[in-house]
């Protein structure tokens, strides 16, 4: 609970007791007036009948008018005390005390006019009845003083009913009083006590946690639970602890991030001046000198490396002006590097400095402040170079001619294979025209002989024709402009197997193909190796009862590499460096082929940025692998 909440409750109790109280005390001073004032009533009514007796006595000794009306008035005094009385008290007790008294007043008013008749009659009979009325009088006055007698009981009674609910109206104000005072002044001293010690406890606390942390623990926290302001202060001292240690561990940090690029900036300096003190290349800074328009006209050397002197031939160079050493040094210099001072700008460049007659590579840029106006410069003499340079582009040059001439040539020989297989073409077309005329027109009357040899020489014409065919579409390789495209080659090589079964639906051949290999490459041209390498498996495993062949890709090193597998025929490794030769057949020489298909795969593949190699067994079959540069 809040300390300013309790301070409320006990301003709050203490101001509803004061209400309390108050209200109590109107309560019993309404009763004490109401007591009085009926206690005042049975006095008055108490004083009445002992008035009236006084008025009796007088109106019976003087028989008096005046004393008889003064006995009746205040018989109706009474009376009418009696009715207030009757308003004024409302407990059943001297209500019925009331009734009582109101009884006898009546009956003593029938007794007051019996003995006011029986006095007026006596003096009208004269002296014969006196004796008699005499008599009646007496008793009369007999029966109003019993009346009197029981009248003043029981307005003493009624009077001390009144002095009864004023002295209880008073012990129940102060009882009342006094209890709420007690209980008040109990409850506002275990309060205080009790907010006083939580008060005294907490400061302590936050005191010896303010010691703690002002000592340089931040990492101490101030336990103070609740919803007070203490518990409010500690949290805030917490939060304030850890942001001090935050504070205090980034300054640590800092301070050590510091020293640690001081220590950086040393080494730095200590590289630098072991980088100045040894590299090759040539370094100074300069100072430049401008005349009276702003006008570079020389400069200063203000430091110069090892280097420098290895590079310029200029000893002692730093301290003096340039114009001191190479006085016939040309304007060229001065312009660039007083540009360079001026705007900031850096510029790396080559020049060839008549004076001494050299090439420079150089790269120089702003050092320090624009108004310093210095440059540093690293430079290097790279005469050799352009030499180098210039020999190359001579060679370059004779490269390029040889490469003109080795085009022309190519050209040549191009032209002239499709000359000669247009040339061969041309009797190889009589040869099978001839052989298929003499089949169909002489085909009964030759002999069985005759007939095999003209299906060989047709056969062999087919061949030739072939190869001619194979021939050509390996020399236009060179040529071919590719056309990079996504391909499919999964879908590929489904599609090339599927072909070879429809064309041999007889035998039994596992096809194990790898999903989603695909490509960016010539679509063509890899359907042109893809073709021969599936081909050349199918081919080799024919004598195979249960034979595969498998395509896939796999990863060497960050390298694709795709793969043909079978388990077929295989090879020697002895004989892999004649797998790709054209016209070369290492293999069953009764498999058909004409020893072109691997050396065009070779070429495509080369084509393509990439390699191809083999892999084989004898009688376990061979994989052969290739790569392409997408």
């Amino acid at each position: 609970m809040l300390v300013k909440t309790r301070l409320h409750i006990n301003a709050v109790v203490w101001v509803a007791t004061a209400v309390v109280i108050i209200v109590l005390f109107l309560v019993a001073q309404y009763r004490v007036t109401d007591a009085v004032d009926k206690a005042k009533t049975a006095g008055e009514i108490v004083n009445g009948s002992f008035e009236r007796v006084v008025f009796r006595d007088d109106y019976i000794r003087t028989n008096s008018e005046s004393a008889k009306v003064q006995w009746l008035a205040k018989h109706e005094q009474i009376g009418r005390l009696l009715g207030e009385a009757s308003g004024k008290f409302t407990d059943p007790e001297s209500r019925r005390i009331l009734a009582h008294m109101i009884d006898d007043h009546q009956s003593t008013g029938r007794l007051i006019a019996a003995v006011i008749r029986n006095r007026e009659s006596k003096y009208e009979s004269g002296t014969r009845g006196a004796g008699f009325s005499r008599e009646i009088e007496n008793r009369l006055l007999s029966q109003l003083d019993l009346r009197l007698y029981d009248k003043l009981l029981q307005a003493r009674r009624l009077r001390e009913s009144a002095n009864g609910r004023l002295l209880s109206s008073l012990e129940l104000a102060g009882g009342s009083i006094f209890c709420i005072l007690a209980t008040v002044t109990a409850v506002a001293l275990i309060n205080s006590w009790t907010t006083g010690r939580t008060i005294a406890d907490r400061i302590g606390r936050l005191r010896q946690g303010a010691l703690v942390i002002g000592g340089g623990n931040t990492d101490h926290r101030i336990d103070i639970t609740g919803n007070d302001e203490f518990a409010e202060l500690s949290r805030a001292f917490n939060v304030m602890a850890a942001q001090v240690g935050r504070s205090r561990l980034d300054l640590q940090n800092e301070i050590a991030e510091r020293l640690q690029v001081e220590e950086v900036l040393r080494e730095s300096e200590d590289h630098y001046r072991t980088l100045f003190s040894s590299i090759d290349e040539a370094f100074c800074v300069i100072e430049m000198i401008f005349d009276e328009q702003g006008m570079p006209v020389d400069y200063r050397f203000l430091e110069v490396n090892p280097a420098f002197y290895k590079q310029t031939g200029l000893a002692d160079a730093q301290g003096k002006r340039v114009r001191e050493l190479v006085p016939n040094l040309e304007g060229q210099w001065f312009e660039i590097f007083g540009a360079i001072a001026m705007t900031g700008v850096p510029d790396r460049f080559e020049r060839l400095a008549e004076q001494p007659q050299r090439w420079w590579d150089v790269y120089a840029f702003r050092f320090g402040k624009a108004e310093e106006r210095r440059v540093a410069i690293i430079f290097n003499d790279i005469s050799q170079r352009k030499h180098t340079e210039e020999e190359i582009e001579r060679l370059n040059a004779d490269l390029e001619a040889r490469a003109a001439e080795l085009e022309a040539a190519n050209r040549e020989l191009e032209a002239f294979t499709y000359t000669v297989a247009h040339d061969l073409r041309k009797p190889l077309t009589a040869v099978s025209g001839y052989c298929q005329v003499l089949r169909e027109v002489c085909g009964d009357r030759l002999g069985e002989e005759c007939t095999e040899y003209l299906h060989g020489a047709y056969d062999g014409t087919v061949r030739l024709s072939q190869l001619i065919d194979t021939l050509l579409n390996f020399s236009r390789l060179i040529h071919i402009e590719l056309c990079r495209e996504p391909v499919d080659l999964s879908e590929m090589a489904q599609a090339l197997a599927a072909e070879l079964v429809r064309a041999e639906p007889s035998r039994q051949v596992e096809f194990r193909i790898a999903e989603g290999v695909a490509v960016v490459g010539d679509a063509d041209l890899l359907r042109v190796v893809m073709t021969n390498l599936f081909g050349n498996a199918w081919k080799y495993t024919g004598k195979r009862s249960e034979a595969f062949i498998e395509f896939g890709v796999t990863t060497v090193g960050e390298e694709r590499v795709f793969f043909v597998g079978d388990n077929g025929q295989g090879f020697d490794m002895a004989n892999a460096d004649k797998l790709f030769v054209p016209f070369q057949r290492i293999a069953d020489q009764e498999v058909a082929g004409h020893g072109v298909g691997l050396a065009t795969v070779e070429r495509i593949v080369k084509r393509h940025g990439g390699r191809v190699w083999a892999e084989g067994e004898p009688g376990k079959g061979a994989i052969f692998y290739f790569t392409l540069r997408t």
